[in-house]
């Protein structure tokens, strides 16, 4: 019993927080992962939403986090590997709270356990924290409504429990705006089943409307206003959403990909406990009967949201990914239930079965299944922070000698990480499904390059650094044998390349300087 008291309680956030930076801090990347966390790197020096510091919506109180630890540790990397950790953390505990709540102690302990090592806890923890939020948002925000849930529908503690949940759904959607929206239906429907509460049911939307304004006001004001962030996200919304979302023009097998990747990020974790179903059999009906309902207001409106809207990497999928866990703490209890008097020792014999379940998610991390689950795996954040490595160690070697220039085509690595850590030398963006848009990326972001007759004028007296995807293997060779480009490691180089050369469709040129200039 004393795990339910505050101490015991602050014992469990605190060995989660110590377990999570244990096996996170080793296999940390030295670099930022993504476009997204230098974005969030950016937005620690200047919250500015219209500059991407960070991407729309704005996410103001992760931004805070960040500020507030970056107040005591200097790297950008390492105050945000901190702040998925402590996102983990959190969503770890809530999600306890909530199966403790829900179906009984050893159900929050599975639970727990699943969600601290699945998958795409380890993903995002590691490459880009501020998802990890979609799972505190939601494991939070269901801890709340469940503890309404269960109130009598006129007493006082219903109201203080409304009240709490609209408290817990506006700060937690301050870190992941788009969950404000994704937990309105739960939210909906605790406030219906207490309807007999009268004029005072007014009271949570109230405060919910009160603390959201709160964010929204700073991040309107950092935006430039409510009219430029309303085109903001317009314009952000038909970017990330046109490529895979029937709703925004996108085709049918882009559509049905993203679908198929929405339901194996979701699902492909669960063999770490689908195995006890068996094992619980006919007990799991008698214990999900009642709460149906609100597991399916939890999960669906999210869930659907990444089938139809958007879900382009696995790790948001974390927006769902609790309510799986939580059903897979619950089969566990029953499991347990179900064989606990046929077996001695059936303490140790519940804690190999939870070990194996959690080692189990944990070896789907560093192997995971061939198909979109890959995109998950430690291999691939291996692979982009040894190239990462390469590519900068690479720079810095051929810049220490003559000035450089990089030209970027499709590389493995974003031009925001580029930019970032190299803000003296000049990028050249070339976007790879518009030759048209070439633009010079650095400290302006979106700044136009010079052009004459069509061609791109570039920089005679700095060598030239061409960043390509790995499959471009007929351009490299073309640049290779027609424009004295060299391989140099993971790129390509030129002290002194032809007068013209063709990168993605765009015609680059060198004019040597005019006499006296």
């Amino acid at each position: 019993m004393w795990i339910h008291r505050p101490w015991g309680r602050c014992a469990v956030f605190f060995a989660a927080l110590g377990i999570l930076a244990l096996t996170r801090f080793p296999f940390a990347p030295p670099y930022l992962f993504f476009h997204d966390t230098v974005n969030f790197a950016l937005s620690i020096r200047e919250f500015n939403p219209s500059l991407h510091q960070p991407q729309p919506p704005g996410y103001p109180l992760f931004v805070a986090l960040l500020k507030l630890i970056h107040a005591g540790v200097p790297s950008a990397e390492t105050t945000l590997l901190l702040a998925g950790i402590i996102g983990a953390a959190l969503a770890v505990y809530f999600l306890w709270l909530l199966g403790d709540s829900m179906f009984g102690p050893p159900a929050g302990v599975a639970a727990a356990v699943l969600l601290l090592f699945h998958p795409l806890v380890w993903f995002s923890g590691l490459t880009n924290p501020v998802r990890l939020f979609l799972a505190v948002c939601q494991a939070g925000t269901a801890l709340m409504a469940w503890r309404s849930w269960e109130r009598r529908t006129t007493s006082l503690d219903a109201l203080r429990s409304l009240l709490w949940l609209a408290l817990t759904l506006g700060v937690l959607s301050g870190f992941r705006p788009v969950m404000l929206l994704l937990m309105s239906p739960l939210f909906l429907a605790a406030l219906l089943r207490h309807r007999a509460l009268g004029r005072r049911l007014i009271l949570p939307p109230l405060l919910l409307t009160l603390v959201v304004s709160g964010w929204i006001t700073a991040l309107l004001a950092a935006s430039g206003g409510i009219d430029a962030y309303l085109r903001l996200i317009e314009g952000y919304s038909h970017e990330q959403f046109g490529g895979s979302s029937l709703l925004f023009g996108a085709s049918t097998p882009a559509a049905w990909k993203m679908a198929k990747d929405a339901f194996v990020w979701n699902g492909f974790a669960v063999a770490a406990w689908i195995w006890a179903i068996p094992l619980a059999g006919w007990r799991l009906r008698a214990l999900f009967q009642g709460r149906v309902l609100f597991l399916l207001l939890s999960f669906v409106p999210p869930f659907l949201f990444s089938m139809f809207v958007h879900v382009a990497d696995p790790d948001q999928a974390l927006m769902t990914v609790p309510v799986v866990c939580l059903a897979g703490g619950a089969v566990l209890q029953e499991a347990f239930n179900s064989w606990r008097h046929r077996v001695p020792a059936p303490a140790a014999v519940a804690v190999a079965c939870l070990s194996f379940s959690a080692c189990l998610s944990t070896y789907l991390f560093f192997h995971p299944p061939a198909g979109p689950a890959r995109a998950a795996g430690y291999g691939v954040i291996r692979y982009v922070n040894n190239h990462m490595r390469d590519t900068f160690t690479t720079i810095e070697e051929l810049r220490r000698a003559r000035p450089v220039q990089i030209i970027s085509f499709r590389p493995p690595i974003s031009w925001r990480n580029l930019s970032y850590y190299f803000p003296d030398i000049p990028i050249i963006v070339v976007e790879p499904d518009d030759p048209s848009r070439v633009w010079q990326a650095g400290s302006h972001w979106g700044q136009s390059v010079p052009r004459q007759e069509g061609k791109v004028i570039i920089d005679y007296g700095r060598d030239i650094v061409i960043l390509l995807s790995p499959d471009e293997r007929h351009l490299r060779i073309t640049l290779q044998t027609q424009a004295g480009f060299r391989q140099k490691g993971p790129l390509l180089h030129a002290p002194h390349p032809g007068t013209e050369f063709q990168v993605g469709g765009v015609t680059f040129e060198t004019l040597a300087p005019l006499a006296g200039k």
